[in-house]
């Protein structure tokens, strides 16, 4: 959630305001694929249906990564629990220091170090969250509310669209139900649009716990 994106503001659509932010910021950008984690993949879904029912349909291959139909997973809200503790950033100047700070909350290093990785300075130099935590808060109860498999569908199983969609989630992750993969696993029979991947030594942060095999997946449809 950058921070410069003004229609994300309370009172609106979350999910559909993320995606115009997402769209208007790439207007100007021949984008023919776009990839998303965990509410980011819910928002590169948004993305890619907004652009099928358009007449500049650019958007032909959507990646999800671990995104989850349903709730936010447990571990978003350890992640933003570790953030609120550590507090005020105003006395450090360096991602380590911060990424040390995260760890003494009970977070992975390798987590830490991927988190601070998005984070700018202010005008004295001191580091500051290239996200708006509060407004994260926000979205977080708005995470349920997608039609998640009514979009999936609508998007590989259409004759309208040429759309193809690529979940990849982490196999440690125990938040994937039986009915969530039976249904998965049904489109992909149903759909050569949509393929479904698994990670097995991954949890929900796929890009932290398997990098290799996430870019090996990639790489076999890139």
């Amino acid at each position: 959630m950058d921070k410069a994106s003004p229609r994300l503001g309370r009172g609106g659509i979350p999910l559909k305001n993320a995606a115009k932010d997402v769209l208007i910021s790439t207007q100007d950008y021949q984008v023919s694929t776009i990839i998303g984690h965990s509410f980011g993949g819910r928002v590169a879904l948004e993305c890619a249906m907004q652009h099928a029912n358009s007449e500049s349909n650019k958007i032909q291959t959507t990646w999800l990564l671990d995104t989850v139909p349903g709730q936010a997973h447990d571990s978003v809200e350890q992640v933003l629990h570790a953030i609120e503790a550590v507090g005020d950033l105003g006395q450090y100047k360096t991602r380590a220091q911060v990424s040390k700070l995260l760890e003494e909350q009970n977070l992975d290093k390798s987590l830490s170090q991927w988190l601070t990785s998005s984070m700018t300075t202010d005008s004295n130099g001191y580091m500051m969250w290239g996200f708006d935590v509060d407004m994260v808060k926000d979205i977080l109860p708005h995470f349920g509310t997608q039609d998640f498999f009514g979009k999936l569908r609508h998007l590989v199983l259409s004759e309208d669209t040429v759309s193809r969609v690529h979940l990849v989630r982490g196999g440690k992750n125990s938040a994937w139900s039986i009915d969530t993969l039976s249904q998965l696993h049904e489109l992909s029979l149903n759909s050569d649009r949509f393929n479904l991947h698994v990670l097995p030594n991954a949890g929900h942060w796929v890009h932290v716990d398997d990098l290799p095999g996430l870019s090996k997946i990639w790489k076999q449809f890139n």
